[in-house]
C-alpha cells in the first residue's frame, strides 16, 4: 500500500503559454494583400488568372475589388424614392433608339361620378314602421288564376309512315338482293352443266377393250425390249445408232407407263372431240 497518496486524485494544473502577438504586414499596412494567380474577382474582365505578377498593393488593371461589386454604386444624398426612373425616361434612351412617351396618348378617361345603384343604407337608417295591408292573398292567387287566359298547348304532330314519299313501294335495295340471287342460281346451273357435259365426255372401257390393249401393248413391248437387248452397250456405236438406242428405251418406258395404266380393272376414257 506503500505510494498511494489522496493527492494523487487531484490533476495537475497544465501551464498555458501565453500568445504571442498578431503578425502585420508591413507591406501592406491594413489592408490584405490581393491574391496571387487566383480567379476571384475578374467575372466581366478580359483576364484569366489575376494578378500573376506578385504585387502587393491593389493591381490598377483588373482589381479584385471593384468599387460596385458589392452594394452597388454609391447613391449620394440627392436620392429621391418618389422620382424614380420610369419607362423611356433614360439619358440612353435616344440614343438607342427606342421611342419616346406621347403623354397625348394612352390618357385615362374622365371619371363617370353618375351614380348607377342607390347607396347602401347605413346602420343608423330605420325602416318604416306599422304598415299594414287588409289584402287576402289566398283569394287574390285563386281569382287571377281563375281569371288567366291559359296558354294553348298544342302537342307536336305525330310522324305517320303513309306520308312518306316512298311508301308503298319496294325498297331498292330488295332490288339489288333479287338480282343478286338470280346471278347465283345462274352459276349455279352453269357449273351443272359443265359436270354434266364432262360426265358425258368420259366413257368405260369394256372388257373385251380393254383386254386387246393390253395384249397388243404387251406385244409390242415384247419387240421393243428383243431389240433393245439385242444391240446391247458398246463404245463403238456411232452418233445415229446411239441416238436410236435412246430412242428405244424412251419408247419402252411410255409402254410400260400405258400398260401400269391399263392394268386397273375399271378404265375410263375422256372423249376431246366432242
Amino acid at each position: 500500500m506503500s505510494g498511494e497518496s489522496v493527492f494523487n486524485l487531484i490533476e495537475p494544473e497544465v501551464e498555458v503559454p501565453s500568445p504571442r502577438p498578431r503578425h502585420n504586414s508591413k507591406y501592406s499596412g491594413n489592408r490584405a494583400v490581393p491574391p496571387t494567380a487566383s480567379t476571384f474577382g475578374i467575372h466581366g474582365t478580359s483576364a484569366v488568372v489575376a494578378n500573376m505578377g506578385g504585387e502587393v498593393t491593389e493591381p490598377s488593371i483588373h482589381p479584385a475589388k471593384k468599387p460596385t461589386g458589392i452594394f452597388g454604386r454609391v447613391t449620394g444624398p440627392m436620392v429621391k424614392p418618389s422620382e424614380f426612373l420610369k419607362k423611356n425616361e433614360g439619358p440612353l434612351t435616344a440614343s438607342r433608339g427606342a421611342p419616346t412617351v406621347n403623354k397625348t396618348k394612352f390618357l385615362k378617361s374622365a371619371k363617370d361620378a353618375a351614380k348607377l345603384k342607390d347607396d347602401i343604407p347605413s346602420r343608423h337608417d330605420k325602416p318604416i314602421m306599422g304598415l299594414k295591408t287588409e289584402k287576402n292573398y289566398v283569394v287574390a292567387n285563386a281569382v287571377e288564376s281563375a281569371l288567366a287566359i291559359p296558354s294553348k298547348c298544342i302537342p307536336p304532330p305525330e310522324n305517320r309512315a303513309v306520308d312518306r314519299a316512298d311508301f308503298g313501294k319496294v325498297p331498292a335495295y330488295l332490288e339489288e338482293v333479287k338480282e343478286e340471287i338470280k346471278e347465283r342460281h345462274a352459276l349455279v346451273e352453269r357449273i351443272k352443266a359443265a359436270q354434266r357435259e364432262a360426265e358425258e365426255r368420259w366413257s368405260e372401257l369394256s372388257a373385251e377393250e380393254l383386254e386387246g390393249l393390253r395384249q397388243g401393248l404387251q406385244r409390242r413391248w415384247d419387240a421393243l425390249n428383243s431389240e433393245y437387248q439385242s444391240r446391247g452397250f458398246s463404245k463403238l456405236q456411232t452418233p445415229l445408232q446411239k441416238a436410236h438406242h435412246e430412242a428405244l428405251g424412251k419408247e419402252l418406258n411410255a409402254v410400260e407407263f400405258a400398260m401400269h395404266k391399263l392394268s386397273r380393272s375399271h378404265v375410263f376414257v375422256y372423249d376431246d372431240q366432242r
